[in-house]
C-alpha cells in the first residue's frame, strides 16, 4: 500500500479529531493523546486489512 493512502487517512483522522476537540473544548486545539492513539490504532488496523486484501496476507 502506498504511503500516500496512509498519510491521507491520517490527515483526515487528525482533521476529525481537531474538529471534535474544538466542539468539546471550545477554542482549545489540544486533544487527549488517548483519542489520537486510538484513532491511529484503528487506522493501522484498517490499512493492515487493506494490505492483506491486496497482497494476500503479506505484511510490510
Amino acid at each position: 500500500m502506498g504511503k500516500t493512502v496512509v498519510e491521507r487517512c491520517y490527515s483526515i483522522i487528525m482533521e476529525m479529531s481537531n474538529t471534535m476537540a474544538k466542539r468539546h473544548y471550545g477554542i482549545k486545539k489540544e486533544m487527549s493523546k488517548t483519542m489520537v492513539e486510538r484513532c491511529h490504532g484503528i487506522m493501522r488496523e484498517i490499512s493492515k486489512a487493506m494490505a492483506e486484501r491486496h497482497y494476500g496476507g503479506k505484511q510490510e
